[in-house]
């Protein structure tokens, strides 16, 4: 009686390593081994763990093996994640951690690859994820070769119609061509899932530049585009996940904020600096990193988006509600450089503009007020600056007029500063997250609170209307929202079961949902700047 050997003992679980629990390594068998030769080699191995002679639970995994190569579906699965090519050139019980066996059997395999052995360019794919999968070895370059490597599989015809033949050598009706087909189509995910495992450890231990290089490597690997997404997205969940908890903690203590006490309004300005200084330094460096790991991937750009979309509605707060347009530069020059569509980055940049004059305008209305003639004109010349309006610039200007004229009278003689009354009021409102709305949703950072208008009468019901079909908006993209959630979740239900069948045809539907999403997201914001144009 012989125990397994040391070396076929997994390293990582299955859900990470597809080659950890293959039921012909475990056995230590051939891909061929007949039905005798299975149930022969289980019942041995079973009886030496039973023994004693070989790890705890060892017993149970090689039942379950055994029970896996009864089914022939099963038994083709594991055929293709396993060696072909034993006992020659290869060991069927290699030691991967093995170097010179390793370099040996890798050196043979590619004689026979060069010659056009597809099964020899399968087994140099085994070899090479396999033995990078249990050493821990996070080098790019040889990732890089195993994925290539695996790819040239899973393209090659002359393989899968081996593995066709072998289906039909079977002799079961289970291992029909559709079955070896399905086994095709769920290949690619299989072999990303771990470097999808390797990015979110890396990410944890903040080496985001190896964490880079390996999702550069999926993004190229040319297999199918939705299964390349796929991993781009759960490689990075767990940054994600923290970014997004971090943002619904900070919203959360300013909704308690403005709730509590008698005065609100008191209580808000000192929350809203917490708030920011939370958000600058937890939350910031966390979406900062985005780009630099995975720039075009989708779930991370709506997230970039959505944290620029919090740290508008911070600014915009600290102006309308705590009456602190110096207060609100910080959280919309955040804003601006987080954000990764240019209609988010554009919102925020106009709020920053206008953020800016106030705050310096605000600033020289204080020194005009204790006769400080040449500072305020020294801001208000910052104003003049910043301004993007004929509106503002003649603001600005006809303040430096007023305080040119005051400071050579040099008079003590107490001015009532009229001119305040023209500054132009900052026409932004809350975005969604001060209604609690989700952060997937836009803010809406742009809307105004209030709109002064001689023409009133003219122009205030067409904005109402406006604003209306505004709120119908963010409704119907809630909805949506709530809809890719559920597919979401029911497509990493079916990618946890190796359903692909299932997981494919969901595929259509998250895209056309993703579509309807965008599409009403970009009606939105055409919307919302069309409300911003309205002077009533």
């Amino acid at each position: 009686m012989t125990a397994t050997p040391a070396s076929l003992r997994p390293r990582q679980s299955s859900a990470s390593n597809p080659y950890s629990d293959n039921a012909f390594r475990l056995l230590g068998l051939g891909v061929t081994a007949s039905e005798r030769e299975v149930r022969g080699r289980s019942k041995e191995l079973v009886l030496a763990a039973e023994l004693g002679m070989s790890d705890p639970g060892q017993g149970e995994r090689i039942r379950r093996a055994a029970a896996a190569l009864e089914d022939p579906v099963s038994r083709l699965r594991e055929e293709v994640y396993w060696l072909h090519l034993t006992p020659t050139p290869v060991s069927a019980t290699i030691d991967l951690a093995d170097a010179k066996a390793l370099s040996s059997a890798k050196r043979s395999l590619a004689i026979l690859a060069k010659q056009g052995s597809d099964e020899a360019a399968h087994d140099l794919a085994v070899l090479a994820h396999a033995s990078i999968i249990e050493a821990g070895i996070d080098e790019a370059a040889r990732w890089k070769v195993a994925v290539v490597r695996w790819h040239q599989v899973w393209a090659s015809e002359p393989f899968w119609l081996r593995v066709s033949l072998r289906a039909e050598a079977l002799g079961d009706p289970r291992a029909t061509n559709a079955a070896v087909q399905a086994l095709r189509a769920e290949l690619p995910l299989r072999i990303l899932l771990p470097t999808s495992s390797l990015v979110a450890r890396l990410l944890e231990e903040e080496n985001d530049p190896a964490a880079a290089r390996h999702l550069a490597i999926v993004s190229k690997s040319n297999f199918p585009l939705e299964v390349v997404e796929r991993i781009r997205s759960s490689a990075t969940e767990g940054l994600r996940s923290r970014i997004r908890a971090g943002v619904a903690e900070i919203q959360e203590h300013l909704e308690v904020a403005e709730r509590s006490g008698n005065n609100p309004a008191a209580n808000l300005r000192p929350a809203l600096v917490e708030a920011w200084t939370t958000f600058r330094s937890e939350v910031v460096p966390l979406v900062e990193r985005l780009p630099n790991i995975d720039r075009y991937g989708t779930e991370a750009r709506v997230l970039a988006d959505t944290a620029a979309e919090f740290a508008q509605s911070l600014g915009v707060r600290f102006h309308n509600k705590a009456d602190d347009s110096a207060a609100g530069i910080a959280p919309l020059e955040a804003a601006v450089r987080l954000a990764a569509s240019e209609s988010v980055r554009q919102r925020a940049a106009d709020n920053l503009q206008i953020v800016r004059f106030s705050a310096a305008m605000a600033s020289a209305y204080k020194d005009a007020q204790l006769k400080d003639w040449k500072s305020a004109m020294a801001s208000a010349q910052v104003a003049r600056g910043v301004a993007t309006s004929d509106e503002q610039r003649r603001t600005a200007q006809e303040f430096i007029g007023r305080c040119q004229i005051l400071l050579q009278r040099r008079t003590r003689t107490r001015i009532g500063w009229a001119i305040a009354g023209a500054v132009v009021a900052l026409i932004i409102g809350y975005s969604a997250f001060a209604s609690g709305n989700s952060t997937n949703q836009p803010a809406g950072a742009g809307l105004p609170a209030s709109a002064p208008s001689s023409a009133v009468g003219s122009c205030l019901p067409g904005k109402l209307a406006l604003g209306a079909e505004t709120d119908s908006l963010k409704t119907d993209l809630n909805s949506l929202q709530s809809q890719i959630s559920a597919v979401n979740a029911r497509m990493d239900l079916y990618s946890r079961q190796g359903n692909v069948g299932g997981y494919n045809s969901l595929v259509p539907m998250q895209n056309s949902l993703v579509n309807s999403y965008e599409a009403k997201r970009a009606q939105y914001n055409t919307l919302v700047d069309q409300y911003n144009a309205m002077s009533c």
